[in-house]
């Protein structure tokens, strides 16, 4: 797919609309949220188009290291999806967007005259899991909770967990719980005859506890697990929220009779 860098349609949507557009609220920290180009380049992307955000600069923390990045114009596609996105799908549009090393923190908002907006944990942790679910094969499962817990036989106790798994036709499974979630080996990831959207709280999963849902909105998915945390753990619960990634076991072999 051919994808233009910054072609002449971004730049003249761009010009009219910094031309009318007001300086950005400098005690407001803007919506933003991660994006990639095709290259895998990754950045903080500013969902604002009604505001200048020149002079602004964003805190990043990576391997123990601060610095900051400036924000800057760059073309942005819009789509049928709720998000901008950096790989040419849609109508051109020029905003704002900084670049982010893989595996680094946006820790605050920096505004022209110095002030420092600094980000709410939660949104951060919401953006991290939509991002962690984007472009992810089939069968991934995300497993959520305290970093810090311990599995006991004998006492399970009570720990709240979440779980976010990808099935068929871009439709993601969460699941919330009080108790340690297992791993569904399922073995049909089709969504044909899903409600999307609905909520469930029959125990379908004996492991399941608070129930499920299916969703195409990963942002949704998303929200739901950050807040599930946040009312059931003391505010710093997001520095202490421990992930783990499982992907379907491929099998391979040099026999095709095998399969």
């Amino acid at each position: 797919m051919s994808v233009p860098g910054d072609n002449a349609a971004a730049r003249n949507i761009g010009d009219e609309e910094l031309s009318s557009s007001r300086l950005a609220p400098a005690s407001v920290c803007p919506r933003w949220y991660f994006a990639t180009t095709i290259n895998a380049e990754r950045y903080a992307v500013i969902a604002d188009l009604e505001h200048n955000y020149s002079g602004w600069s964003v805190e990043i923390a990576h391997e123990g290291n601060v610095h900051l990045g400036q924000l800057s114009q760059k073309a942005l596609w819009r789509s049928e999806e709720p998000d901008f996105n950096l790989i040419g799908l849609g109508d051109p549009v020029t905003g704002w967007a900084v670049p982010i090393d893989g595996g680094a923190i946006v820790e605050a908002f920096i505004t022209p005259t110095g002030t420092r907006i600094e980000l709410d944990k939660w949104v951060y942790t919401i953006e991290w899991l939509v991002e962690s679910l984007t472009d992810q094969p089939v069968a991934l499962i995300i497993d959520l909770g305290p970093n810090d817990y311990v599995q006991n036989e004998d006492d399970p106790g009570d720990v709240p967990c979440a779980q976010l798994q990808v099935m068929a036709d871009d439709v993601y499974m969460v699941r919330r719980s009080r108790t340690e979630l297992g791993h569904l080996m399922l073995t049909d990831y089709s969504t044909a005859g899903v409600t999307l959207d609905k909520w469930y709280l029959q125990e379908h999963f004996h492991d399941c506890t608070d129930g499920y849902m299916f969703t195409r909105d990963r942002r949704l998915a998303a929200e739901i697990c950050a807040t599930w945390f946040r009312d059931n753990q003391e505010a710093n619960m997001t520095s202490e929220l421990g992930c783990n990634y499982r992907y379907a076991d491929e099998l391979l072999s040099e026999d095709p009779k095998l399969f």
